[in-house]
């Protein structure tokens, strides 16, 4: 997942797309953070 988003945060970068890449990166925050509290249990 966290890969998906890095290639699109790259795409918007790319594109001068500051909103999109501002969002993406909330979400890979996001991502990390639940991955973070659920690093007990593997995630699938």
């Amino acid at each position: 997942m966290i890969g998906e988003l890095h290639r699109l945060y790259l795409k918007a970068i790319k594109e001068g797309n500051t909103k999109l890449a501002l969002y993406v990166l909330g979400r890979i925050r996001e991502e990390l953070e639940s991955y973070v509290t659920s690093s007990n249990m593997p995630s699938m």
